[in-house]
């Protein structure tokens, strides 16, 4: 009786041990917090982002000329990869918005969908 108990109590544990393990590889990011930058190239402006915890990557581009607002979503991937849109949708405009992030900078590249 006391071993069918312990090997039950084991059994019991070890599914418990698997299921709150996760592979979130975005949990407790790195980059959490806010980021703001400058816009180079065709289109010229500023960017203001916020990467939750999970990598989460939400913002605004405010271009010059033309002035204009843009919103930014992706993610931002635990090893500082940048996944995210451009988008306008008064003009359906999408733009691929991507780069790196390190510990104090990011830089990268947009591209018209």
């Amino acid at each position: 009786m006391l071993k069918k108990l312990i090997r039950t109590t084991l059994i019991v544990t070890l599914l418990i041990s698997l299921f709150s393990c996760s592979s979130d590889d975005n949990a407790n990011s790195p980059f959490e917090g806010q980021w703001n930058g400058n816009l180079n190239g065709d289109i010229e402006g500023t960017w203001n982002a916020t990467i939750n915890s999970s990598g989460k990557f939400n913002g605004t581009v405010n271009t010059v000329n033309p002035t204009d607002v843009f919103i930014l979503k992706g993610t931002v991937k635990s090893n500082g990869q940048l996944d995210a849109t451009m988008k306008n949708a008064e003009f359906g405009i999408t733009i691929d918005f991507v780069g790196q992030f390190n510990e104090t900078n990011a830089n990268g590249t947009w591209e018209f969908v």
